[in-house]
């Protein structure tokens, strides 16, 4: 049994209160400094006017900035586009509440992907190109002058690697893929076998704005059987008991 908020836990209010406010004053800075190359490249493919930045001069930054200058530097094209980017993220965040499976999907796939499998592939490609070019120099069939784009196929890793490197790729990968696959086909089971919580605006359209409220207990409390509250708390009240988890 595992709990996704170990805030829940918290049984003091003002402490708990404290530990949401710092981990919202970590996630603000974090999705500006993590949204800026995504938000960068949207604009690239939807052609937005380029950044413009303040000139120098002698060292010194120049202050004044023609209107038409200063409306490049930010104008509305780039305000819609973060604010669709954001928008869109919140939509994703509300319509997948739960997104603890989908992130060991994530985590069994490309996560594998990019430190198993590719790595090693890459590895044998760029040695075995490297390595060619330099046979095809020593043979006089290219010149050192001419561009580096030989390209290495399944024979070229399989003549010019050495064996023990290529040994320890094969099961490097032979690895990643199985355990991989393991991690992704259970992901995709756990999906599928899990209840998903309908979003909140889905319960809008079925109950309307002022649905019911949710009076039921909500803190994770200790003790072998969840009961141990601070004070003299009612713990059926207040306590998530392990019969309704």
């Amino acid at each position: 049994m595992r709990w996704p908020n170990k805030s829940d836990s918290l049984q003091v209010t003002w402490i708990s209160q404290l530990v949401s406010l710092m981990v919202t004053a970590h996630v603000l800075p974090t999705i500006i400094i993590m949204y800026s190359p995504l938000a960068q490249q949207v604009e690239e493919w939807t052609g937005v006017p380029p950044r413009h930045f303040y000139s120098l001069h002698r060292g010194h930054r120049t202050t004044h900035m023609s209107s038409e200058l200063r409306t490049q530097y930010f104008g509305i094209h780039r305000f819609i586009c973060r604010s669709l980017l954001f928008f869109s993220s919140i939509f994703v965040a509300e319509t997948i509440p739960n997104f603890g499976v989908f992130a060991q999907l994530v985590g069994g796939s490309t996560i594998t992907l990019m430190t198993m499998l590719l790595p090693g592939v890459f590895y044998l490609l760029l040695f075995t190109s490297a390595k060619k070019r330099i046979i095809l120099i020593n043979r006089m069939q290219i010149s050192p002058d001419s561009p580096d784009d030989q390209l290495a196929g399944i024979l070229d890793v399989v003549r010019y690697s050495s064996k023990r490197i290529l040994l320890f790729s094969m099961a490097c990968f032979v690895f990643g893929l199985i355990g991989g696959m393991a991690a992704s086909s259970s992901s995709i089971m756990e999906i599928v076998g899990s209840k998903m919580v309908p979003p909140c605006y889905v319960q809008w359209f079925r109950t309307g704005l002022n649905g019911p409220t949710n009076t039921s207990a909500s803190t994770h409390c200790c003790g072998p059987f969840m009961n141990i509250t601070v004070g003299d708390v009612d713990p059926f009240k207040f306590c998530i008991m392990p019969s309704h988890i």
